[in-house]
């Protein structure tokens, strides 16, 4: 296999360079692990060379105390330099430190030799196929290097093969390894770049989670264009950094009740998931999304893991909330429309046949002599009114109460927890409001007034409560308007 063929290996930069998340926290892991490895292992052969420094050459002891400080340096250099700079180190500094032993002791017989196939397959997998290619041509120096020297008595003792034969079996045994490396290399490196253009280029974004720990194993680019974070920094911190503190444990439980019913059983059909989030840019704005999940297994480590994919629907969010605004709110005024006015009614009426306890009123308004004013002024004017009157109506109104215009000038009230009495002082002080705020429209003051019949919330359905607060504002219109009136009850008069 060519070495400079198309890939221009040796011009073309890492796997890792070109891919950082493939060095994810799982590799760290495996990382630190291996470094403990070697440094408990040279601290065991240290201890057990210095029980008897007579019987073994300076070279057998000076090695392990080098593979201490290798083990050192790559944990140093880990912590603050990160791991693709640590894998680089110990893999140089292992080919130099076996290479320095074996020069120096057996020469091209020695075992230490087997390392060189491992480190080629290791350096090109995880550092790039121009690592390999490069370890690959080291070690072939080294290793004709050493026989030529082994043969000429320069170093080692007497090879049971001659050394030209084991030479020869090392230079095979890496060519193999390098070569595989390279088409392998190769071959991720084309199915992988697909994927990545793919991810790179859509507006979506795609992530991997591990379930238990809630931090992500891989976010797309296109992260950034929607939270204004990179994968870096949402990578470093769990998956809830996004969201409050109770969207995030709500979204914690949710998934983590979702892997244990897959660790419960193992069996069950693949199942896709769609929910919708709401998270938090950057800059302290929120965003939108849909995400669309499912969860698997991770064959390698046995743990829960899910794949999504999530989109930006703001825009859709805005158009429901625009519809919704259609379909529940008077388009003039801005309150709620018959419709919806209605559907509160019912409701307020259900939460109190529940708790018996409880008491609301219901008012029915109408504007006085608004024909009059559309005639005099036109219907510009007349709207104009409308609007002024749900301004002082607003301002009277608490947080818990709801407004609707149920017709051309009429408008009713809902006052939770309100009874008669509380319901007429209400009332009273809207109607001495208006009465006191007349309309200037173009200079002109255009006084109103208004009349309400008001009717204690209750009996099987809304209308018949409407009914009853309709026929006290009849009562009131009829004894003179401005004024307010109770159901079957006699109305007191401004």
């Amino acid at each position: 296999m060519s070495i400079s063929g198309k890939g221009r290996i040796f011009s073309s930069p890492s796997l890792t360079d070109v891919y950082p998340e493939l060095v994810d926290n799982q590799h760290v892991s495996v990382l630190k692990i291996t470094i403990w490895v070697m440094l408990a292992g040279a601290v065991a052969l240290i201890a057990t060379l210095s029980i008897s420094p007579g019987s073994v050459s300076p070279w057998r002891v000076s090695a392990p105390a080098l593979l201490l400080v290798l083990a050192l340096a790559a944990h140093l250099v880990l912590r603050y330099r990160g791991a693709i700079a640590a894998m680089r180190l110990l893999t140089v500094g292992g080919w130099a430190l076996a290479t320095a032993v074996s020069m120096a002791t057996e020469g091209v017989r020695t075992p230490i030799l087997l390392s060189y196939p491992m480190l080629v397959i290791f350096s090109g997998w995880m550092l790039g196929a121009r690592y390999g290619v490069g370890l690959y041509i080291a070690s072939s120096i080294a290793v004709i290097a050493m026989a030529i020297g082994q043969s000429m008595d320069v170093f080692g003792g007497a090879a049971s093969l001659p050394p030209a034969v084991m030479a020869l079996a090392y230079l095979v045994a890496m060519t193999l390894s390098v070569t595989m490396t390279i088409y392998l290399v190769r071959s991720f490196h084309q199915s992988y770049a697909q994927y990545r253009i793919l991810t790179e280029n859509i507006k979506d974004v795609v992530g991997i989670m591990d379930t238990e720990t809630l931090h992500f194993r891989y976010l797309s680019p296109s992260v950034q264009r929607l939270l204004g974070y990179t994968p870096q920094e949402l990578l470093a911190v769990p998956a809830t950094h996004a969201l409050g503190a109770d969207a995030g444990a709500r979204l914690s439980h949710l998934i983590r009740s979702r892997a244990q019913s897959l660790l419960s059983d193992g069996a069950l059909p693949r199942t896709d998931y769609t929910d919708e989030v709401k998270l938090s840019r950057k800059d302290g704005s929120t965003v939108w999304t849909e995400v669309i999940s499912s969860y698997y297994r991770n064959p390698d480590n046995g743990r829960v893991e899910t794949r999504g994919v999530a989109r930006d629907i703001g825009e859709r969010k805005q158009m429901e909330l625009a519809l919704r605004e259609l379909a529940t709110t008077d388009f003039l005024t801005g309150i709620s429309n018959r419709r919806h006015f209605i559907a509160q009614l019912d409701h307020e009426l259900l939460r109190l046949q529940r708790l018996e306890a409880q008491r609301a009123a219901v008012l029915m308004l109408d504007l006085d002599h608004f024909k009059g004013i559309n005639d005099r002024f036109g219907h510009a004017t007349g709207d104009a009114m409308l609007k002024h009157f749900v301004t002082l109506m607003r301002r009277e109104l608490r947080s818990i109460d709801t407004a609707g215009r149920v017709g051309g000038e009429e408008f009713s009230i809902i006052l939770p927890g309100a009874d008669l009495a509380g319901a007429q002082v209400f009332a009273e002080r809207l109607r001495l409001k208006v009465s006191q705020t007349p309309l200037v429209q173009d200079g002109e003051i255009i006084p109103v007034t208004v009349s309400i019949g008001i009717a204690a919330l209750g009996g099987a359905d809304s209308d018949a409560a409407l009914d009853r607060a309709d026929q006290a504002l009849y009562r009131a219109k009829k004894s003179g308007r401005n004024r307010v009136e109770l159901a079957g009850v006699g109305g007191s008069v401004s």
